[in-house]
């Protein structure tokens, strides 16, 4: 008779949950940190072989000893470049700067984009944005203000309250449907590499429907002290999924993004 050990691995596939880890529109996946890079080395020796990608990295840059990123991002784009060939070359664009308006910038800006991956502070439906201004958040239990401004004109602005972490006052945020898509590539992938960001109101499935293409969330809180984003043993350990979209994003190339 075949038995099998058990442990976590045993049933990594369902996140070590196997009551409540189910999905029953085969929509997400269980994952590791570096799930998203796996499938784009796959992709550049297929159907984005002959595309000049360019990747963007949004990350918070507090190194206060509970989150010091570096390492992480510098390992981020260590795999990033293992992924060009000698006819297609990349580009990485790295940036701290993690403020909404920049988050706009860049991917209005920045074309043939075949991966965006934030790595920072992050809740149940949210991305913090290391308190600059508005953050990043879901729809699902905002609400609106009507604001003053100085000038005396009266503006709406939009408010959201994480469901946990003990926050009182809601948080003003910008909803990811506001972000640029146009220049998001058939084929690329994003990874959110914050804490809870595929939990409760999943903004990584809110990503991933969005910009049409696969994102990578965790689902618990997340450490970033060794060059890899995880989660302790202690707390569940491995806790990444990949949240695909419904619709995916066209699947044309425009002819600016290819190889000549």
């Amino acid at each position: 008779m075949i038995e099998e050990n058990g442990g976590v691995v045993l049933y990594a596939l369902f996140g070590n949950n196997t009551i409540n880890g189910y999905d029953e529109l085969g929509l997400s996946i269980t994952a590791t940190a570096w799930t998203s890079i796996d499938r784009l080395r796959q992709k550049k020796e297929n159907e984005l072989k002959c595309v000049k990608c360019k990747y963007i990295i949004i990350y918070s840059n507090t190194n206060d000893g509970k989150f010091a990123p570096d390492a992480d991002v510098k390992e981020l784009k260590i795999k990033l470049e293992a992924l060009d060939n000698k006819r297609c070359k990349s580009e990485i664009i790295a940036t701290t700067d993690d403020a909404v308006n920049n988050w706009k910038k860049l991917l209005n800006e920045t074309t043939c984009i075949c991966g965006l991956f934030y790595v920072g502070h992050g809740g149940e439906g949210f991305l913090f944005l290391n308190g600059k201004g508005e953050n990043i958040s879901v729809k699902e239990g905002a609400e609106a203000r009507i604001i003053k401004l100085p000038n005396g004109n009266m503006i709406k602005q939009y408010f959201n309250k994480p469901r946990i972490g003990g926050y009182s006052n809601p948080f003003q945020v910008s909803f990811v449907e506001t972000l640029p898509k146009q220049n998001i590539l058939p084929g690329a992938e994003i990874s959110l590499f914050g804490c809870n960001t595929s939990a409760g109101r999943n903004i990584a499935k809110s990503f991933a429907n969005y910009f049409g293409v696969p994102t990578l969330g965790s689902q618990k809180k997340l450490n970033f002290d060794g060059g890899t984003p995880y989660t302790p043993w202690y707390k569940g350990g491995n806790s990444f999924t990949i949240d695909f979209p419904v619709n995916n994003t066209s699947n044309t190339i425009p002819e600016e993004c290819k190889c000549r």
